[in-house]
């Protein structure tokens, strides 16, 4: 198809790309990379200090390569490209603080102030003074009486009760046993107790794939060992509160017995150094196991796409946070279209059958580079506030690490007698998703008498 096609519509026409065309504004950034690399920070620095230097790339094809079709410009994988300086860091390797994310925790209570006013929170570990974790918030916020317990409490410092009105106390005591009581279950039903918490929180059924993704395969002997150490009497205390709620006076058989000290076990992080979950002070911890975490991703998919829930905003905030153990959202961006939120895996990936307006192959062009490379047409933007756009969730505000082509970039070879320069060099005519046709029809088969011999 010739330009006098195109050009029958765009009236604005022109007699040659060097000459007529409009120059370029942005192009060929219009959003922000699903992975955030700032080229800028690595070239300039990172790549110059000597632990990292050795490590560095030599030039960009050591992280970019073409896709099949010879368009794109694909990012090599996590192994290949950045494991040799960041793996350490998603393992916890030198950090100052845990290493893990703690998942399960025993929150601070003034529980003797609760016994002396009457109410009954049973034996509870004098040292603990950590809040609920977001997930043992998340797993409890199917129970209505947790629910109603927590909204309760929250402006209450339940380290100091003394102040609290007995409304606030009783939801105190309810919050304790929401606590010991799903404790309690996922010792006694296992994974599937904690499946039953989620779907209840959700409200909706999830396959077993995704319970086993979100349960990280909790080791249920390391839930033992805390229950053990916080609370050792847990089934008996459980018992008298389920015979209590079934008409028995279950008062007259709480155990009087406290001990004056209660502290935790001893620390094995770094039994986990290659991730998994372990035990320390009063919460359970899980550490990363390397990049691509299942663990860590079901989680990050789960509450970044929960919408408008907001039950899982404060996992998501943990989870997403700058220094949260894993480093995930480090590098991968999250995306809000739509009132969908997704986090980005992957780099970006040529999308089957869409059509962009612009189009420009890769390939064909590396033979056209000179010393300096892909730096020819790619220039850094050593002002540009590359970071500064993934702070929020929306792609299209961005700022790119690389200042935008001109025409006169391509319009030294694309001109009258070089290479091409018709519309359809660079522009697709048909716009948008373009999936391949098929025939509206069956085709007719020959009649088998035809084909038969003499």
């Amino acid at each position: 198809m010739d330009d006098r096609r195109c050009q029958s519509c765009h009236m604005a026409s022109f007699a040659g790309f060097g000459r007529d065309h409009p120059d370029f504004s942005t192009f060929p950034y219009v959003r922000r990379t699903p992975l955030i690399f700032d080229h800028v920070s690595h070239l300039g620095k990172h790549f110059q200090e000597g632990e990292f230097k050795s490590r560095a790339p030599s030039e960009c094809k050591d992280c970019h390569l073409p896709d099949p079709s010879g368009s794109y410009m694909l990012s090599r994988n996590f192994s290949r490209t950045c494991a040799a300086c960041h793996l350490g860091q998603i393992l916890g390797e030198g950090r100052a603080g845990a290493k893990g994310i703690a998942v399960f925790s025993v929150p601070g209570l003034d529980a003797e102030t609760l016994r002396k006013e009457g109410f009954d929170p049973g034996r509870w570990p004098r040292d603990a003074e950590g809040e609920l974790t977001p997930f043992v918030r998340f797993l409890l916020s199917g129970n209505p009486a947790f629910r109603r317990a927590e909204e309760t409490l929250k402006d209450v410092d339940l380290l100091d009760l003394a102040k609290a009105t007995p409304e606030e106390r009783k939801a105190a005591e309810e919050l304790a046993w929401s606590v010991k009581e799903i404790l309690f279950d996922f010792l006694g039903k296992g994974h599937p107790a904690m499946k039953a918490r989620m779907e209840a929180a959700l409200g909706r059924r999830m396959s077993d794939a995704e319970a086993a993704a979100l349960s990280g395969q909790m080791p249920l002997g390391v839930l033992r060992a805390a229950q053990e150490a916080w609370f050792p009497r847990l089934a008996a205390e459980m018992a008298r509160r389920h015979a209590a709620s079934a008409g028995e006076d279950g008062r007259k058989a709480a155990q009087k017995e406290e001990e004056e000290t209660s502290r935790g076990p001893s620390a094995d992080e770094a039994m986990s150094a290659f991730g998994g979950w372990y035990l320390q002070d009063f919460a359970v911890y899980y550490r990363p196991g390397g990049h691509t975490d299942t663990f860590l991703r079901a989680w990050l998919d789960l509450s970044a796409g929960a919408g408008a829930q907001g039950i899982l905003d404060r996992v998501l905030a943990v989870l997403a946070g700058p220094k949260a153990p894993g480093y995930c959202a480090k590098c991968h961006s999250i995306d809000a279209a739509d009132g969908v939120s997704r986090v980005n895996w992957t780099g970006k990936q040529p999308e089957v059958n869409l059509h962009d307006f612009n189009r420009y192959k890769h390939a064909p062009h590396f033979s056209l580079l000179d010393e300096r490379g892909c730096v020819t047409c790619h220039r850094l933007n050593r002002r540009a506030e590359y970071l500064e756009a993934f702070k929020g969730r929306d792609p299209a505000r961005f700022v790119s690490n690389f200042l935008p082509m001109g025409k006169k970039d391509c319009a030294s070879c694309h001109a009258t007698g070089k290479a091409r320069d018709n519309c359809l060099t660079c522009h697709n005519y048909h716009v948008g998703k373009v999936a391949p046709a098929l025939v509206s029809a069956p085709m007719k088969m020959p009649d088998s008498k035809s084909n038969a011999g003499p």
